[in-house]
């Protein structure tokens, strides 16, 4: 029953492109107030979250403008230490000795239908365990004569970007009591519990609030109902799969 509501989800939440809450971290964006109807900017990225591999130094992102106007690009890395804990923190260092990465070009211009390519390199030793930064990707317009008004939004991409260590594993402790689901990631890389289903014996399941659970970090989930099989999509160290809990 639960492999098929969960497929019967899929249908009914499917979203075009890469907006997918959990998968996308979208920065929304940028609000400006533009001059006559200009034509649309749109920017799309390959990808939106990057994973280094053991022993990988180097990824690209593709930054491609869909739309009608010429788009001027900026990329800002910062790392986060503390990564999803009440305590993070984003760090921008310029130096990329400390920082451990390097992204260029931090600035683009992309044409409508162009493709430029971001490239960031990873140059600090192997990591205990993940090491994690964000990449905000954001476009901005060219100046338009303004005469009549209207507001401009234009999305940016805080893509996440994770330095995984020599051996990545992931392994989540966990209780539950009453309505209160508690997970605690011991191991040594992040793991992604997505599309989370409550269960009970007789009636519906209940969808169940995913998380990202970094090394070393606790969280708490409240349930819809104390009763019932709670399992999740667990993705992490390169694999995917379904667990009970």
């Amino acid at each position: 029953m639960i492999d098929q509501y969960r497929s019967m989800r899929r249908d009914r939440q499917r979203l075009p492109g890469i907006c997918r809450s959990l998968w996308a971290p979208l920065l929304a964006g940028v609000l400006l107030v533009v001059a006559t109807v200009p034509g649309r900017a749109d920017m799309v990225l390959s990808d939106v979250i990057v994973a280094f591999a053991p022993g990988e130094v180097r990824k690209e992102i593709v930054v491609t403008n869909t739309g009608e106007e010429t788009l001027f690009v900026s990329a800002d890395l910062a790392e986060i230490i503390n990564a999803g804990s009440a305590n993070e923190e984003r760090v921008v260092n310029p130096d990329p000795e400390l920082a451990g990465m390097i992204v260029s070009p931090t600035r683009i211009v992309v044409q409508p239908g162009q493709r430029k390519t971001l490239r960031i390199a990873y140059i600090g030793d192997t990591p205990a365990s993940d090491r994690v930064y964000r990449l905000l990707v954001k476009p901005a317009v060219g100046d338009i004569d303004a005469q009549e008004t209207m507001l401009r939004v234009l999305i940016g991409y805080d893509v996440l970007v994770v330095v995984q260590p020599e051996e990545p594993a992931y392994n989540l402790d966990w209780s539950r009591e009453g309505t209160v689901f508690t997970v605690t990631n011991t191991g040594n890389t992040n793991a992604l519990m997505y599309e989370g289903l409550l269960c009970p014996a007789s009636g519906d399941c209940v969808d169940v609030q995913g998380r990202r659970i970094y090394p070393g970090l606790t969280v708490t989930i409240d349930l819809p109902a104390e009763d019932g099989t709670l399992t999740y999509m667990v993705q992490g160290a390169g694999q995917i799969g379904q667990a009970t809990f």
